[in-house]
């Protein structure tokens, strides 16, 4: 009980938002230096690691009550964008990997001590495309085993949240908190986009997960979780937690644009120097580079539709039509800006003709990381789109 009573009073060790906005600003270049190094070795270098533990930037979703800095969603949205404009990957570590944070301060008091009593530096995974899964039910326990593909930093994680789905379990899939040394991780991440992410498979072989580290996931998602009274410093503890977590990838995807149409300029302008004024070619590339412009900048403006949206009240007002109305708009949005974003950076990279086909150079890629990113189930077109169009003609005239 004493050793509690210290977690609980241990103060945030890693300053001020503001600081953290310069910090990450500095580093994100340091990391543009190192991305193509990470590109070959299909994983963040170990400087890169350490980078982000020492700075706190693998807390940032962590409670304050075990030293995290427990940021706003937009907070953590705006470091995750200035990490992505130098290195895709790093960003995808910090915003998406560590907001997985967020669901361990959702969870039961043990479960939290669990993971958070030893340090605010751990890092969780997930692990949600499961091959195959046997579980056997013993006093409460669960004995899994399974092997599940695409956890991504799970090879720099401390913990993995498994994403259970057996019959034995019912229809609702469960949610199973592992630590990593429990687990053997697959060497199978051949990938053209995000490779330094090393989202490698990881396989189990009867590990047992005691009871207040097993949780079914909608009492999890649904709104005030077990863990929400616990940690009530931030609105992602104790809202629909859906909603944030599909929208975890949007700014890295921004941060992207940015730095993928930064170094593409860089490249393009020593040709547009060497072009006579009226030419054809002239014209035609400074036309593409504003329109690519104007369309990373209307994903922006997306981008920041999305972030109100996540902290306004409707979203936690499950139920009611102005909930509804809310979630299709920031489904359709995130879709949509991120569509905006590979056509702006597509472009740009077709502009830089066969110099924009060499795999070791910036813009290419972004291009890789931006493309893999767009691929991921929350911004599915056809998903996030379509409820947007059944809600305005089925249902917005009732």
């Amino acid at each position: 009980m004493g050793d509690r009573v210290t977690l609980l009073e241990r103060p945030s060790i890693f300053g001020e938002t503001s600081h953290l906005t310069a910090l990450v600003g500095e580093l994100s270049q340091t990391w543009r230096g190192r991305a193509l190094e990470a590109d070959r070795l299909a994983r963040l270098p170990a400087k890169t690691i350490e980078d982000c533990r020492s700075n706190g930037l693998f807390s940032l979703c962590v409670p304050k009550r075990f030293g995290g800095m427990a940021l706003h969603w937009d907070e953590l949205a705006e470091l995750t964008l200035l990490a992505a404009k130098g290195c895709p990957a790093t960003s995808w570590m910090i915003g998406l990997v560590g907001s997985h944070a967020a669901m361990i301060a959702r969870m039961n008091d043990l479960c939290q001590y669990d993971v958070f009593g030893a340090s605010p530096h751990c890092l969780v995974a997930t692990a949600s495309v499961q091959r195959h899964c046997d579980v056997i039910r013993k006093n409460g326990e669960l004995v899994v085993s399974g092997m599940w593909s695409i956890s991504s930093g799970v090879e720099f994680s401390d913990w993995v949240i498994l994403y259970l789905r057996n019959s034995d379990l019912g229809q609702n899939p469960w949610l199973a908190v592992v630590p990593v040394e429990d687990v053997e991780i697959v060497d199978d991440w051949d990938v053209i986009g995000l490779r330094a992410t090393a989202s490698k498979s990881v396989k189990l072989s009867s590990v047992t997960v005691p009871a207040h580290r097993l949780m079914v996931q909608s009492e999890c998602f649904d709104a005030d979780p077990p863990g929400a009274k616990l940690n009530p410093e931030a609105i992602h503890y104790a809202a629909p937690y859906l909603p944030f977590l599909s929208s975890a990838i949007l700014n890295p995807v921004i941060g992207t644009t940015i730095g993928g149409l930064e170094t593409a300029c860089d490249l393009l302008r020593s040709r547009y120097a060497r072009l006579a004024p009226d030419s054809a070619e002239r014209v035609s590339l400074e036309l593409a580079v504003a329109e690519s412009q104007a369309e990373l900048r209307s994903a922006q403006f997306l981008m920041t539709s999305c972030l109100r949206i996540l902290k306004s009240s409707e979203m936690r007002s499950v139920g009611t039509k102005g909930y509804e109305a809310c979630w299709v708009q920031l489904r359709r949005d995130k879709a949509y800006s991120v569509k905006l974003c590979t056509k702006a950076m597509g472009r740009l990279i077709n502009s830089l003709g066969t110099l924009g086909l060499f795999a070791q150079t910036l813009p290419q890629l972004y291009w890789r990381d931006l493309n893999a990113m767009s691929k991921h189930m929350d911004v599915h077109w056809s998903n996030m789109m379509r409820p947007s169009g059944q809600f305005t003609l089925e249902k917005a005239h009732v």
